[in-house]
């Protein structure tokens, strides 16, 4: 079943039952906008593809630089105890690395 919204579009969905999960490769437009961060795509996947936000791990994200969209390899599990560890820990940890470097980011502008 093929997902599409405006900004997001699913190219391709598998099913991998031996790991319990959905594989997903969509497409994120945004044109004259910087490429969104893995908390925007996560709350972007989690309304086009209708899943909570607990059970997505967003991957892998490809950058085409000047043409306004992204893709990004998404995995969809059925239950959070089914998320490899590994897989969890670096997305929290990536997802609190940009949280910390925006703050950064913004104690330099008042600053």
């Amino acid at each position: 079943m093929k997902h599409e919204s405006p900004a997001m579009k699913t190219l391709e969905e598998k099913k991998n039952p031996v790991l319990n999960r959905d594989e997903l490769l969509v497409e994120l437009g945004h044109e004259g906008k910087p490429t969104p961060s893995r908390r925007e795509m996560l709350e972007a996947l989690s309304a086009h593809i209708k899943a909570q936000k607990e059970h997505i791990i967003v991957d892998k994200v490809f950058n085409f630089p000047g043409r306004g969209m992204s893709r990004a390899k998404v995995l969809v599990y059925k239950k959070v105890e089914d998320i490899p560890k590994g897989k969890l820990e670096k997305m929290q940890g990536r997802m609190k690395a940009k949280k910390q470097g925006e703050a950064a980011a913004e104690e330099k502008k008042e600053g």
